[in-house]
C-alpha cells in the first residue's frame, strides 16, 4: 500500500511542446490516485519543463548521466530521459514524468519501457513515454468525431490513407512533416482546416489550437481500452502513469 503524505506531491511534468503539455495534464488528471499532485516545471513559478533545456541545464548544474547499464551504451534518448530525472531529484521533487515523440524511431519505445523496469526503485520515482510517431497521433487515438461535417471528414481521410487513423495512430508520421500521412496534417484536415490530404487544397501541417487540445487530450483521458493502442505507446505510458500513482500514494488531508 502506499503511503499516505501530509502534504503536495510535487511532481515535475516534462515534454517537447504545449501538446505534450495538455496531454500529460490531462492524462495525470484522469487517473485515480493523482488529484494530489503538484504539477511544475523544475520551479514552482511553471507546471510544465520543456526538454530541450535538459542537456543545457544539466550541464550547468554538474549532473552527469550513466552512460552505460551492464556494460552496454544507453542511447541518447535514454540519456535525455535520465537527465530530466536527476534534475527533478535535484528540485527536490518527489516524482517525474517525461514524454517525447518517437519521430518514426520505433526503437524509443524500448527505451522508455526499459527504464521504467530498470528505475521502479529510483528517486523520485518516474514514468516515461514515447508517441509513436507523434503525440498528435495520442489525440486521434480519443478523437470522436463533433458534428457532420468532422464525421463526413474523417471518412475521407480513411479513404485516403486506407486506414482509421483513430484506431491505428502510429500509422501516421512525423517527419518529413510534408507527407500527406503526416499526424498534424491529418488531425488539422479532419478538424476542418484545408479541402483535402493530397494536392493543392491539403490542409497545413500544424498544431492543434489550444481549444482542440483541450478537449481532444480529455478524449484520450476518457478512453477504456487503451490496449488497442499499444502499437503507438499510450497503453505503455498509461500504465506507467498508474504504477506510478500507486508508488507515489496520496496526501493525507490536513
Amino acid at each position: 500500500m502506499p503511503t499516505p503524505r501530509s502534504e503536495p506531491i510535487r511532481v515535475v511534468v516534462a515534454g517537447e511542446d504545449r501538446t505534450h503539455q495538455f496531454l500529460l495534464a490531462r492524462l495525470i488528471r484522469s487517473l485515480p490516485g493523482t488529484q494530489g499532485w503538484r504539477l511544475e516545471g523544475l520551479d514552482l513559478q511553471s507546471d510544465f519543463y520543456k526538454i530541450s533545456r535538459a542537456k543545457a541545464d544539466a550541464k550547468k548544474a554538474g549532473i552527469r548521466t550513466t552512460g552505460r547499464v551492464k556494460g552496454k551504451p544507453r542511447s541518447p534518448e535514454a540519456v535525455l530521459f535520465l537527465r530530466v530525472r536527476l534534475l527533478a531529484q535535484e528540485a527536490g521533487a518527489t516524482g517525474v514524468v517525461v514524454l517525447r515523440d518517437s519521430d518514426n524511431d520505433e526503437g524509443l519505445l524500448g527505451d522508455a519501457a526499459r527504464l521504467n523496469e530498470e528505475g521502479i526503485d529510483w528517486q523520485p520515482y518516474a514514468a516515461f513515454g514515447v508517441a509513436h510517431r507523434d503525440a498528435e497521433g495520442w489525440l486521434l487515438a480519443g478523437y470522436t468525431a463533433q458534428g457532420d461535417d468532422e464525421r463526413i471528414r474523417l471518412q475521407q481521410a480513411k479513404k485516403w490513407l486506407s486506414f482509421n487513423p483513430t484506431r491505428e495512430p502510429e500509422r501516421l508520421t512525423a517527419q518529413p512533416n510534408d507527407a500527406d500521412t503526416d499526424a498534424k496534417r491529418v488531425l488539422a484536415f479532419i478538424l476542418g482546416e484545408g479541402t483535402e490530404l493530397t494536392g493543392k487544397g491539403r490542409a497545413p501541417s500544424r498544431p492543434p489550437t489550444d481549444d482542440d487540445l483541450a478537449s481532444m487530450a480529455a478524449g484520450l483521458a476518457g478512453v477504456n481500452d487503451l490496449a488497442a493502442f499499444e502499437n503507438c505507446g499510450a497503453a505503455a505510458f498509461v500504465a506507467a502513469l498508474r504504477a506510478l500513482a500507486s508508488r507515489l500514494g496520496a496526501p493525507t488531508s490536513p
